[in-house]
């Protein structure tokens, strides 16, 4: 007799769904469409959407962020459609796991963490908006709404207008697979579809819309196979953490849109690394080895291993400069404080900013004694 977690994972095997089979880029070489400067900057987004995940969840620990919902896990396939946009021409509607897509769209990390932690210099709200709901008006990204699949009508609105005004912007609009069981997202797919407007739909599918598996949520567990008779639309079912892949499926989606031939659809598979949200715990309801199995579909090992075969002997020391450049000491965090809020640190005392960079406070003594031997 099958053990109980045995049942369950056998439940939660994905439908089959068919495969696209169509892409216009599928053999072609990914040298032919991206140089090696365009992958190393993909790899840099990457890891600095990752390395800002990480540090909220420590804020989160620390109280100096209140809520965070991560999109480990999703990181290729943001990169790959944003990299085959035109920032701040383009327009987008990300949802709260495209951190990544913000990044490689333009957003810095000083923008992200600022209106994650409520501090005026947020571009989206200036820190009056959630966590996570990521928006930019300079970049052409407009910050949803809390309530989940709202997103989408509006994004063809958007796409209206760019007809209207008789231009080639493309509109992309993402969402998890949960959100699309609202109604406002097959209104949006059936109004693009009759008219043709350029809008990318990208619903990201991790398998759980928070703990309802994706085939209890969705009727066949796919809405590839469920978009099938609509017409105009160009379809893509891809593998989300596979970064060339998905830019492939990008680069025709944005194509198909620009040339005015109507909607594009990407269903990209991910993997939820990290729980739904802040006040999630999936051990609940997802089984140890399912979690264990989706690590090893991480998509930024999985783009190392390509990398290192495409640098070779330059590859560790590729790797070097880019966590260099991503990374910011504790004494480089220090004089920022200092440059921009002296009078908050004035008034705290140096244990305090010493929790707050990370640091003891013989470490932070240290610090600002090289720095006054450097006046």
């Amino acid at each position: 007799m099958a053990s109980k977690k045995s049942a369950v994972l056998e439940k939660k095997k994905p439908a089959a769904v068919e495969s696209n089979g169509t892409m216009k880029y599928a053999g072609t070489g990914y040298n032919t469409l991206l140089t090696k400067e365009q992958l190393i900057i993909a790899y840099k987004k990457m890891l600095l959407a990752r390395f800002i995940d990480e540090k909220e969840m420590n804020l989160l620990k620390q109280g100096k962020v209140l809520f965070h919902i991560s999109g480990p896990g999703h990181e290729a396939v943001q990169v790959a459609t944003a990299m085959a946009m035109k920032s701040s021409y383009d327009w987008a509607y990300p949802y709260y796991r495209d951190l990544a897509f913000s990044l490689a769209f333009g957003s810095t990390a000083k923008e992200i963490l600022c209106e994650n932690m409520h501090r005026t210099e947020g571009p989206s709200s200036h820190g009056r908006q959630m966590p996570s709901h990521y928006g930019d008006k300079r970049l052409r990204i407009v910050g949803q709404s809390s309530p989940t699949g709202t997103q989408y009508l509006q994004a063809v609105g958007t796409a209206m207008g760019s007809v209207k005004e008789a231009n080639d912007e493309v509109t992309y609009v993402s969402s998890g697979e949960g959100a699309t069981s609202e109604g406002e997202f097959w209104e949006a797919v059936n109004w693009a579809s009759r008219e043709k407007f350029p809008v990318i739909f990208m619903v990201q599918n991790n398998g759980y819309a928070i703990s309802v598996p994706v085939e209890e949520q969705i009727a066949g567990g796919s809405l590839y196979n469920l978009l099938s008779g609509y017409p105009n639309m160009k379809k893509f079912r891809i593998d989300g953490t596979d970064f060339i892949e998905s830019f492939k499926a990008a680069k025709e989606a944005v194509e198909h849109c620009r040339a005015g031939k109507g909607p594009a659809f990407i269903e990209a598979t991910c993997v939820r690394l990290f729980p739904h949200s802040s006040s999630d715990d999936p051990k609940k309801y997802r089984p140890a080895d399912e979690i264990e199995a989706d690590k090893k579909k991480d998509p930024i090992p999985k783009f190392e291993r390509f990398f290192r075969l495409l640098l070779q002997n330059n590859y560790i020391a590729t790797q070097r400069r880019i966590a260099s450049s991503l990374s910011m000491s504790a004494e480089e965090q220090y004089l920022h404080l200092l440059r921009s809020y002296p009078h908050i640190v004035q008034r705290v005392s140096q244990r305090q900013i010493a929790s707050y960079l990370g640091i003891t406070p013989e470490a932070l003594s240290r610090i600002r004694k090289r720095l006054s031997q450097k006046k």
